[in-house]
């Protein structure tokens, strides 16, 4: 049997909804939450919160039954997942526990409910459950994004491994053996073209070796980045570059989280492999700025340089692409300039979310 008070609780809600979701608007907005920076985000946000409270009325007119209309449909829990699927669940926990206490402060208001603690208990469970709904769909989401980034990231690790055996050592083997055939062909013929071909074969090999080195030292790179600018000097030393490479990194690397923290130094480690295999030039500087709010990087050489144009429609610009995709992902973009004599400038530009310490500081 309904309460009077149950039906006057969910009377209320209805009456008040709009008004309740405009303070829940405002609190959202004067939290600074990272979703207010994606419209996307922000509307599904909104419409959310009105399907959580109308159900909680639903519910209340109904004494606790979730009837099948008041359930939250598959389809709506799934595009939710894939709405949020790039956020970690704090986040959308944390705006779920503002609207949470948003309308539990409007019922706290609400005279009739000190009449009826029992209608109290249930809105607030109703709240609960509802809420929980559609967080395990967006952690969901996010599992399935984190699995998809892993899944990407293994294959295109293997890539360019491959790639990198065969530019730095397949091809420097294959010198080697020509030399020495050479060598073996003009051994009794021509001592001076002998000597030449068994120093080249040793100067090739020497720098298969080295190449083998380089491939076994970014194997090695498995530990989180503690600090970007020793990580990426640590890459130039193993890369031979360490002399011409300048990088200055400003800011306080605690507004980077770990996850960020390694994903912009993939991003500045691949500009930097290609810019020394490809560019022509082994001078380059990396300049890293980290603010509370966004994280730049800029990397720029003086090389040959390139037609972009040319090299995108070739299909041969993984590693561009796998730049492009890590920055994107993290909800960044990335500029690339660069002409044929000119060298190139690729421009980084990622918003950070708030890191633990402006929190502690607020």
């Amino acid at each position: 049997m309904k309460t009077a008070s149950s039906v006057s609780i969910a009377k209320h809600l209805d009456g008040r909804q709009d008004e309740i979701l405009q303070a829940y608007w405002r609190r959202l907005l004067k939290s600074g939450s990272i979703l207010l920076r994606d419209p996307e985000i922000l509307s599904a946000l909104y419409r959310q919160a009105g399907q959580t409270i109308s159900a909680c009325i639903e519910v209340l007119y109904s004494e606790g039954v979730f009837a099948g209309g008041t359930l939250p449909d598959a389809r709506e829990l799934v595009s939710s997942g894939r709405t949020y699927r790039h956020l970690h669940p704090t986040e959308t926990l944390r705006a779920s526990s503002m609207l949470y206490d948003v309308v539990m402060d409007e019922l706290d208001q609400n005279t009739i409910v000190h009449r009826d603690a029992h209608s109290l208990i249930l809105a607030g469970r109703t709240l609960h459950q509802t809420i929980m709904w559609r967080m395990e769909a967006m952690t969901t989401g996010y599992d399935a994004f984190l699995y998809r980034r892993f899944k990407e990231g293994y294959v295109a690790e293997r890539y360019r491994l491959a790639r990198d055996i065969h530019d730095r050592v397949s091809n420097s083997m294959s010198a080697c053996l020509r030399s020495l055939e050479l060598f073996e062909f003009y051994e009794n013929r021509d001592d001076s073209a002998a000597r030449e071909n068994f120093e080249r074969a040793r100067s090739t090999l020497l720098e298969s070796m080295s190449g083998m080195h380089r491939v076994i030292s970014d194997l090695r790179h498995r530990s989180p980045i503690e600090n970007l600018g020793t990580g990426l000097q640590k890459f130039l030393d193993s890369a031979q570059a360490g002399d011409h490479v300048a990088v200055t990194v400003t800011g306080n690397e605690c507004w980077l989280s770990a996850e960020y923290r390694e994903e912009l130094f993939l991003i500045v480690r691949e500009a930097l492999r290609n810019s020394l295999a490809h560019s022509g030039s082994n001078r380059a500087s990396v300049r890293v700025d980290v603010t509370p709010h966004y994280a730049r990087a800029v990397i720029e050489d003086e090389g040959s340089g390139f037609d972009v144009r040319s090299v995108q429609q070739s299909g041969q610009d993984h590693g561009l692409s796998a730049m492009r995709e890590r920055t994107e992902e993290l909800g960044g973009r990335l500029t690339l300039t660069s002409a044929l004599g000119e060298g190139t400038v690729i421009d980084v530009l990622v918003p950070l979310p708030e890191c633990e310490c402006d929190r502690a500081a607020s």
